[in-house]
């Protein structure tokens, strides 16, 4: 007769006497099993620039001044009538922030330097730290306290 009882058919929670079970790495990114180690293999990436930190660089090089806090581009399309009304607002928003290297960017005429980069929502902010980081990339609502909020907010 079969044993009946909450154990039927589950494996046992502990390995037998003498057979212990060692799955502790001994090292981050390590396992071993019985006198194994397993080691991952990631294979080395061809190095090429990253298009965003890139972008980020150059904006900080073309601006005039020291641009001591970072740049921030707007990438938008020339097509876009939210871009068009936003631009008066992020020229507003450069003039309030002298520390910021800002850059307005076409996405469609620029498309060689995002990579492949696809902006799908008008307009997209990036902003960069002076060390060439990106601190955000992404969507924002086209009116003035709310990219100086997210100015505020950002890690320098």
């Amino acid at each position: 007769m079969a044993a009946a009882g909450p154990d039927r058919g589950r494996w046992p929670q502990r390995a037998a006497p003498g057979h212990a079970r060692r799955h502790r790495p001994s090292r981050p990114g390590q396992a071993t099993i019985g006198s194994h180690t397993l080691r991952p293999y990631f294979p080395v990436p061809a190095l090429k620039p990253d298009p965003l930190r890139e972008l980020i660089r150059q904006t900080l090089d073309l601006s005039k001044q020291t641009a001591q806090g970072g740049a921030v581009i707007c990438l938008c399309a020339a097509w876009c009538g939210v871009c068009r009304e936003f631009q008066a607002v992020f020229d507003e928003v450069a003039q309030a922030h002298p520390e910021l290297a800002f850059r307005w960017l076409d996405v469609e005429d620029e498309a060689d330097r995002l990579g492949d980069l696809d902006v799908e929502t008008f307009p997209t902010l990036l902003i960069g730290s002076p060390d060439h980081q990106v601190r955000f990339l992404g969507p924002v609502l086209p009116q003035a306290p709310q990219v100086e909020r997210l100015l505020r907010t950002l890690p320098r």
